[in-house]
């Protein structure tokens, strides 16, 4: 009987978790779908884009620890959820009526603190729980996918009849959503108790322990990889869309794309622990990275809507697998009880740093050499990285066997 109970109300956690993850998701996709179309049909320069790019990266990196921090002293998760997704809907109603740049930066950059918070602060919750609980969490992370996915589907056609600043107000919607969702959730039952809800950052590990893993040299060429080829490949994909409406693709179509991408990326993820059975995890990575160049490389040789849209089959070779085989590095490089604190260090340079820079410079190159040579430029770095990574690889492998 206490079998069936726990099992009805693990049930009913995941449903409520899964839900929280297909809406934010659902808001994500609208959001990065069409965000930069809105912007430059808005009158504003690639290289003005590319800033706006860079600050969503940039606060991500203060916002990451601050929300984390706040997190782990609240024993009310669901509050600090909540909070997050109401500032951050009223944040993307406030985008479209900015019309300078500094107001655009200011308030772009509110949105972007919060909404780049949430992701974080619900996987933790759900982590946490599926650890303690023995679930499965990729299926409940997989409905974020679905969501992604149905937001492609409606959110072309949505955003041809309403207009493109809907690419903000539609987000602010679904956000105030997941705000009411995680209320009457916790209301019912159906998200995490308290008694599970502890702190992240709980570490037995010493200090010294911590900066001896980080100055390991594995860890290090990890983070310099990860540095670099973030920065080759956020510079294109940060002006995907852009360069798809560039060349002439309708919102709807624009969407499919990202139906095509979106469903590449939920074959990795499922998939991924095969892959690991015939691959070794850095010939994966070094798969990622040569990928991402010969992406970048018929993108710019494509000439039609199909051959465009056909390049999107290559997003779950790039960025999924470098952030699935990267991540499970980094979980087997550190001790479990510092397990946390090496994928935030981890992902300050895989979401901070590199794609910051990669902003930046894309929207700079763009502006003065165009798309096409600027997008060439970065496919080089992606083989440049791939080949360094390879050659190092075969090198260390050699070291070690002559000892």
């Amino acid at each position: 009987m206490v079998d069936n109970e726990y099992s009805a109300g693990a049930r009913k956690v995941r449903i409520g978790l899964s839900t929280l993850y297909f809406l934010t998701y659902l808001s994500l996709g609208v959001y990065w779908t069409y965000g930069n179309i809105y912007f430059r049909g808005e009158g504003l320069s690639v290289s003005e884009i590319g800033v706006l790019n860079a600050v969503y990266y940039a606060v991500a990196i203060l916002g990451h620890p601050l929300f984390g921090l706040i997190y782990d002293k609240l024993s009310n998760k669901y509050i600090v959820i909540a909070s997050t997704s109401i500032l951050a809907s009223v944040s993307a109603f406030l985008v479209p009526l900015q019309t300078t740049m500094l107001s655009r930066i200011v308030v772009y950059g509110s949105f972007s603190l919060f909404l780049s918070s949430l992701m974080p602060l619900l996987d933790a919750w759900t982590l946490i729980w599926c650890h303690e609980g023995g679930h499965p969490f990729e299926r409940i992370r997989l409905w974020g996918s679905f969501g992604y996915l149905f937001s492609s589907i409606l959110g072309g056609t949505l955003l041809e009849h309403t207009g493109l600043s809907w690419a903000y107000f539609t987000p602010s919607l679904v956000l105030s959503v997941i705000c009411a969702s995680v209320l009457v959730f916790h209301k019912i039952g159906s998200l995490p108790p308290k008694e599970i809800s502890r702190s992240l950052s709980e570490s037995s590990g010493g200090t010294e322990e911590l900066k001896d893993v980080i100055r390991s040299g594995p860890f290090l060429r990890l983070l310099a990889i990860s540095f670099f080829y973030r920065i080759a490949l956020t510079g294109p994909l940060s002006l995907l869309t852009v360069y798809l409406d560039y060349n002439g693709l309708s919102a709807v179509q624009i969407g499919y794309a990202m139906i095509i991408g979106g469903l590449s990326e939920m074959f990795v993820i499922i998939w991924n622990q095969k892959l690991f059975e015939y691959m070794s995890g850095d010939t994966l990575l070094a798969i990622a990275m040569l990928s991402s160049g010969a992406r970048w490389v018929f993108l710019v040789l494509a000439k039609n809507p199909v051959g465009l849209l056909a390049t999107q089959v290559f997003e779950g070779l790039n960025y999924m697998l470098f952030y699935l085989v990267a991540v499970q590095k980094v979980t087997s490089l550190f001790p479990k009880e510092l397990a946390g604190a090496g994928q935030t260090i981890f992902g300050s340079v895989f979401y901070g740093l590199g794609p910051v820079i990669g902003s930046l410079a894309s929207g700079v190159m763009v502006d003065r050499m165009g798309f096409e040579r600027s997008f060439g430029l970065f496919s080089l770095l992606c083989f440049l990285v791939g080949l360094v990574h390879i050659a190092l690889t075969k090198y260390l492998a050699n070291e070690t066997k002559g000892d």
